[in-house]
């Protein structure tokens, strides 16, 4: 699902070689505001690899359960890499206090 925003936004890169240990691990968009992280699930983590033949055909095979499903994944991933936790904490963190969105 797309949309259009409007509003002010301050985009910061981070080049591989600045990379923390933990980034480095993340194969996946990361945002950050000042209170919160933003981790992105898609329907593919690397379309592009995925649908190498014809990068346009993710378009006929979008799924929200596929992206829900990945934004899951990364979320985890994102709390071991970044925080050190265990698969079972992060899983926990993540069915206590992570909000997911659409």
């Amino acid at each position: 699902i797309e949309t259009s925003i409007t509003g002010r936004f301050k985009i910061s890169v981070i080049k591989a070689a600045d990379f923390n240990d933990w980034q480095k691990e993340l194969n996946f968009p990361l945002g950050e505001t000042e209170s919160e992280w933003i981790v992105h699930g898609f329907t593919e983590t690397d379309y592009l690899e995925t649908f190498a033949e014809n990068p346009g055909d993710i378009y006929g095979a979008s799924s929200i359960d596929k992206a829900m499903k990945n934004a899951f994944t990364q979320t985890r991933k994102f709390l071991m890499k970044a925080y050190g936790m265990t698969e079972m904490d992060a899983t926990t963190i993540i069915t206590e206090g992570v909000d997911f969105a659409v």
